[in-house]
């Protein structure tokens, strides 16, 4: 399945995510900020991308739920959910912070 694949390498963005916070925080460079916000959208576009196409599995399968119907499903859900009501808090307050404690969670 595409979207388990791709669900996998979003971790490793979230990750690359939280390391550019934690470097915002330690160094007090706002470039590591604003990057570490792209690449969180970036990831939750991803994440986006990876939600609708298991939707889209489960239709060709016969099985056709929305993709929230087991433990794993819901978790991937939650994570999502997380990471955008985070930047749109970040975006909102413009404190970038944060991150470094919310993209662990992701």
């Amino acid at each position: 399945m595409l979207s388990s694949a791709i669900l996998s390498y979003i971790t490793f963005v979230y990750f690359g995510a939280f390391m550019l916070y934690l470097l915002m925080m330690v160094m007090g460079k706002d470039f590591f900020g604003g990057l570490a916000t792209f690449v969180s959208a970036v990831g939750l576009a991803a994440h986006s991308i990876a939600i609708i196409l298991r939707w889209v599995e489960s239709h060709r399968l016969g099985i056709g739920h929305a993709p929230f119907s087991n433990l794993y499903e819901s978790l991937i859900f939650f994570a999502w959910a997380i990471i955008l009501l985070y930047l749109i808090v970040e975006w909102r307050t413009k404190n970038k912070a944060l991150g470094a404690f919310v993209t662990p969670l992701v």
